[in-house]
């Protein structure tokens, strides 16, 4: 894979306005009140201990980091305490793992296939789950906000 600086952490920042916002280290404890990206090359595993866990495994949906790896890990580990956003993507990846969350009822807001650059993740979330809020991300913005 070709690694490439991301700006994606300065692109939520600035949309957000959460300054918060990183990519976490193996092992490294999860802090309340932050925002983690996913590091390239890596999926975003959770473990019991309260740490984060970076693997190599093969790409999901040809991706790595996958979203579905981090949202079924969520899952496993913190059921319906979580907060899952998925946003704009160009294939299912997260679908599969948020609508399990959904399921667990935790909390799952999908961007409205509308207003994204990239309506298939989005779409593919949508059609495979009734319980996933479809929020603008105007309305993600107030929501993020509010907690």
């Amino acid at each position: 894979m070709r690694n490439v600086v991301s700006e994606l952490d300065k692109l939520l920042s600035k949309e957000t306005g959460i300054k918060k916002i990183t990519e976490p280290e193996d092992k490294q404890s999860i802090g309340q009140g932050k925002v983690y990206l996913a590091p390239q090359n890596y999926h975003l595993l959770f473990e019991e201990d309260g740490c984060f866990s970076l693997d190599y495994s093969d790409p999901v949906y040809y991706s790595r980091p996958s979203i579905d790896v981090s949202f079924e890990s969520a899952a496993m580990v913190y059921g319906k305490k979580v907060l899952a956003i998925l946003l704009s993507g160009a294939n299912a990846d997260g679908a599969k793992g948020i609508s399990l969350l959904a399921e667990m009822d935790a909390e799952c807001w999908v961007q409205d296939p509308a207003s994204a650059q990239y309506p298939a993740m989005p779409s593919a979330a949508i059609s495979i789950s009734e319980k996933v809020k479809v929020l603008t991300e105007t309305q993600m913005k107030q929501r993020l906000h509010e907690l």
